[in-house]
């Protein structure tokens, strides 16, 4: 399993949180991205890193967290979006 991780995060300090998101559904098997985020709610948290291969989410976005620290994007993403080529 490879990790893809955020060294310096833009919100770090505004971070709480760690969880990982899966990248096979984006085509990267058998890697996950670690993603710096602040839990808001009981089983929510907004992101406070640009994620590098993590697709549909950006900085500020809202993920539902899961056990074993995983987490995916929530149905309400932010106007913000990440580039892609």
């Amino acid at each position: 399993m490879r990790f893809i991780v955020h060294d310096d995060p833009v919100l770090r300090a505004d971070s709480n949180y760690i969880a990982q998101i899966a990248l096979a559904p984006f085509g990267f098997d058998d890697e996950v991205e670690q993603v710096w985020l602040r839990r808001t709610a009981d089983a929510s948290a907004t992101l406070c890193c640009i994620p590098f291969r993590a697709y549909g989410v950006a900085l500020g976005d809202s993920v539902r967290l899961h056990r074993h620290r995983g987490a995916s994007p929530l149905r309400t993403p932010r106007a913000a979006r990440a580039g892609r080529r």
